[in-house]
């Protein structure tokens, strides 16, 4: 928390205080930082299976964007980077324990959901509210494992399943649907309920395929979604890649409706095999910036200095919320900057507009993106999204 104006008698006692511990006292209640920086914890892959330098660029340039424009009351945004290296769950707690231990004023990431359900019992003693990119909802505020100091900027599982299940309805108008999916918690999570939804709008689920993340045969996957009117392909982009390759390989030409963990995986398929195919997702801003300024101003920037590098725009918008939230805040970390989060209504960012929800989430609507030679277009937008599994 940064101290503002205290009276004589209290700057006596502060100094009295500092003397006599080991630590600083540049903020209290929560972020250890100097008064001079707004210091934020990057829970990042930057080596392993999920590596990329997408996420540190998109970080990288929101601080340098708020900067830019003067801070936060002339306070610097500066992120430090905290390298998870795998897909443990203990991975994420290590990486967030390192993180805690530098005192930051906020936290981002991590996007496995099993590593950040791993660290969210730290949050309340440190007093530091995280941004949370991944999707499983058990970590919002009133769920079983709810925390009040995280907020989400990513998708939502029961969202996201409600997305994909009124696209197959309300667009591809479908009777018959396969499911596939990957066997990984969020994957298994998102596809049960999608089942659930499809059932309720009497869209016969014809079949249920799934694989392992690691999986490089796909070939069972794609062959079980032969004669479905479409299909739904939930999970991690390589595998995703090879069913998609391996359906269009076999003549099956069904409509697909990818979640967003196909983001990376398109590009490893060819226009063709991406014909008739979709992504549902909650912020992207390189099919959107025909229809939004704000999105179109930062993909010409970004492209811009860093060309060829993925677009993550979750961690370019978890920046400037907290950026928003220490404005609400007057500038106090802790307790202070978690309410100043929770005031959020309205943002207009890259992913749209965001508002805090009781639940602490950020994104309510998601973006239907055709994928269709390649080219990604706005498809639709998908609104009223309330998960009411």
């Amino acid at each position: 928390m940064r101290v503002r104006n205290p009276g004589a008698g209290h700057v006596l006692a502060l100094v009295s205080l500092c003397g006599l511990a080991a630590a600083g006292c540049g903020h209290l209640g929560g972020g250890g930082g100097s008064d001079d920086t707004i210091d934020i914890g990057a829970l990042v892959y930057q080596t392993g299976p999920l590596a990329q330098k997408g996420a540190t660029n998109n970080l990288t340039m929101a601080a340098d964007d708020v900067n830019a424009a003067g801070g936060v009351d002339g306070r610097k945004i500066k992120i430090k980077f905290y390298d998870i290296g795998g897909l443990t769950p203990q991975q994420g707690r290590t990486a967030a324990q390192r993180a805690l231990a530098d005192k930051p004023d906020a936290l981002i990431g991590p996007s496995v959901s099993a590593q950040t359900n791993a660290f969210l019992g730290l949050l309340p003693k440190a007093e530091v509210p995280l941004i949370n990119v991944s999707a499983q909802r058990e970590s919002d505020p009133g769920q079983p494992q709810g925390n009040p100091w995280t907020f989400r900027i990513y998708h939502r599982v029961d969202r996201m399943a409600e997305a994909i299940s009124r696209v197959m309805a309300e667009q591809l108008k479908a009777k018959n649907v396969v499911v596939t999916h990957s066997t990984d918690d969020t994957s298994t999570h998102v596809k049960d309920d999608v089942v659930k939804d499809l059932k309720a709008k009497q869209i016969k689920v014809m079949k249920i395929a799934s694989y392992t993340p690691e999986a490089t045969d796909l070939t069972n996957a794609a062959l079980a979604t032969r004669g479905a009117d479409a299909v739904v392909a939930l999970g991690y982009p390589q595998p995703l890649g090879l069913m998609v390759k391996q359906m269009r390989a076999n003549g099956i030409k069904s409509p697909i409706v990818f979640d967003p963990g196909a983001e990376a995986g398109v590009k490893l398929l060819s226009p063709s095999d991406l014909t008739n195919t979709s992504m549902v997702a909650a912020c992207r801003p390189q099919a959107t910036q025909g229809q939004d300024p704000v999105a179109k101003k930062f993909m010409d920037a970004y492209t811009g200095k860093y060309p060829g590098s993925y677009v993550n725009g979750y961690y370019y918008e978890a920046v400037q919320l907290i950026a928003q939230g220490m404005k609400n805040s007057k500038g106090e970390g802790g307790a202070k900057l978690r309410e100043g989060l929770a005031a959020i209504k309205g943002f207009k960012g890259i992913c749209g507009e965001s508002s805090a929800d009781p639940d602490q989430n950020f994104i309510h609507d998601y973006k239907v993106v055709k994928l269709d030679g390649g080219k990604e277009t706005l498809g639709g937008i998908v609104s009223g999204l309330t998960g009411a599994y």
